[in-house]
């Protein structure tokens, strides 16, 4: 037989093997998967667009959506948190009530004798009752009818007996293979390595939650200096002066005029030549 097989097998007939006993499901653990998954949902679809518009956006707008996505995450996290502690606490619940010897198995051998009890005292009780069927004169026939429906029943409540020590041999069968199996570790310690791994995630869970709480707040101290002060008096760029206002260049002195035009001037008495 599979292990995996045999653990399953184990759970499966959990409540029959544990005499006088009551297993206790936590009533509201499908309640608090379900409100941590749509809370978790509204989180994720809440504001897909919060970081890319966290500084093009109206500040004032911002900031409120920043509360929002918070409290969301808040809210998702502690339903999570909720969540995750029901799962250890059903599993703690389960694993406390596993033999307390070194194995750790389920006992079997109280209920097998209990229920070996009531089906020997069944017996007697159906072979009265065959008795006085034998022995119950013609024409009586109410009481006939009386005593074929509690026949009825006794054999009836035989067959419940029968099945739940065939349960019984199932379980035990399955607790001899993981037992024998090389290698393989005892229920009991495959429920402490759940509980740890489950435990992990809510240690985990209590982590990001105090992770998320303080990224909101980098967001929104980010966005506050991000925001312009009005009172700081505005910088004023100085303008660079415009084409038409630069300086015409300097003209060449008369010289250097002359000799650009290939004509040389002298200026004797007054002439020019």
């Amino acid at each position: 037989m599979n292990i995996s097989n045999c653990f399953r097998t184990l759970l499966v007939f959990w409540a029959i093997a544990c005499a006088g006993q009551h297993v206790e499901v936590i009533p509201d653990i499908a309640a608090a998967e379900a409100e941590y998954r749509d809370a978790n949902e509204a989180c994720l679809k809440n504001d897909p667009n919060l970081e890319r518009d966290l500084f093009t956006a109206d500040p004032e707008l911002v900031r409120r959506r920043i509360h929002r996505a918070a409290s969301l995450r808040d809210d998702a996290m502690t339903k999570k948190e909720v969540y995750l502690k029901a799962e250890i606490q059903r599993l703690q619940n389960l694993r406390s009530r596993l033999h307390p010897g070194e194995i750790g198995t389920i006992p079997t051998g109280a209920e097998r004798r209990s229920l070996e009890t009531q089906q020997a005292h069944n017996l007697a009780e159906q072979g009265k009752v065959e008795g006085e069927l034998r022995d119950l004169p013609e024409g009586d026939e109410s009481k006939r009818r009386l005593l074929d429906q509690e026949r009825t029943d006794l054999i009836n409540l035989q067959n419940t007996l029968s099945e739940r020590l065939r349960s019984l041999d199932n379980i035990d069968n399955a607790q001899e293979a993981v037992q024998s199996a090389p290698g393989g570790d005892s229920l009991a310690q495959k429920l402490d390595e759940v509980v740890k791994l489950w435990e992990q995630e809510r240690d985990s869970a209590n982590r990001q939650r105090a992770h998320w709480a303080q990224l909101y707040t980098a967001m929104e101290q980010a966005l506050v200096k991000k925001a312009p002060d009005p009172a700081a008096p505005r910088k004023v760029s100085p303008k660079k002066p415009s084409r038409s206002a630069q300086p015409a260049p300097a003209s060449p002195p008369p010289s250097a005029r002359a000799i650009g035009s290939g004509r040389t001037w002298a200026h004797v008495g007054g002439y020019e030549s």
